[in-house]
């Protein structure tokens, strides 16, 4: 399974449908009308399924706000919380204040969520290697688009949503508004070492593709061409 990260916030990087239907979920789970964020998630044709919708907020709003991280600030009813993991939600996803939900649900004590909101981690890595491959990742990035980075003001990805997948190599793609492409992202271990393949594309001027090795010691380039 690959899961996308809708990381731009420069809102004249979307359609207005996909504005207007972000915005009403996020809406809804402010004000915790929770029946109405389960019927407006995934319940659009077009661009976006019910994972991006779960793990959508309005976007160029700070902090970056999922509708499960709202229903962790509002304590909400755990059946809610259930169905919005069910739906896809991520327990790791951390907000633009660097609060997972069940921090954000401990901030508030509601002790109720506390289990729910624990992640289910199907693949460990230690921590500090996670962090250093999403820093070492930004760099790739930025430097691979970082014009295009800036005019979207792209949200960089996070990777820790990946080892919540069951796929025995998770995989994220992270369209880029304005390079016609993106980056595709493979979470890996080899040899007991945590790293990650990434391919990026663009169709600008006649197209680009180039392919990076990343570790927690720095990247390469390992091809490079046109697509």
């Amino acid at each position: 399974m690959t899961i996308q990260w809708w990381g731009a916030q420069n809102r004249e990087s979307y359609n207005h449908d996909h504005l207007a239907h972000w915005d009403a979920i996020d809406e809804a789970a402010r004000t915790a009308q929770w029946h109405t964020v389960i019927a407006l998630i995934g319940h659009r044709s077009g661009q976006t399924t019910a994972v991006d919708d779960v793990n959508g907020h309005r976007i160029g709003a700070m902090p970056c706000s999922t509708p499960l991280h709202h229903a962790a600030s509002h304590g909400a009813p755990a059946d809610v919380v259930q169905h919005l993991i069910q739906l896809g939600a991520w327990r790791s996803l951390r907000d633009t204040n660097g609060d997972t939900p069940l921090e954000l649900a401990a901030q508030r004590g509601h002790r109720h969520l506390y289990e729910l909101l624990t992640p289910l981690t199907h693949h460990h890595f230690p921590a500090a290697d996670l962090a250093q491959l999403d820093h070492i990742l930004h760099a790739v990035i930025v430097g691979r688009a970082h014009h295009l980075v800036r005019r979207a003001r792209l949200r960089l990805p996070q990777l820790e949503p990946l080892t919540e997948l069951e796929s025995p190599q998770p995989q994220m793609w992270c369209p880029v508004p304005g390079m016609y492409g993106g980056f595709d992202i493979v979470l890996q271990t080899t040899t007991g070492h945590t790293e990650l393949l990434v391919e990026s594309w663009s169709r600008v001027n006649g197209g680009s593709g180039r392919e990076h090795h990343v570790t927690t010691t720095g990247y390469r380039v390992i091809s490079q061409g046109f697509v």
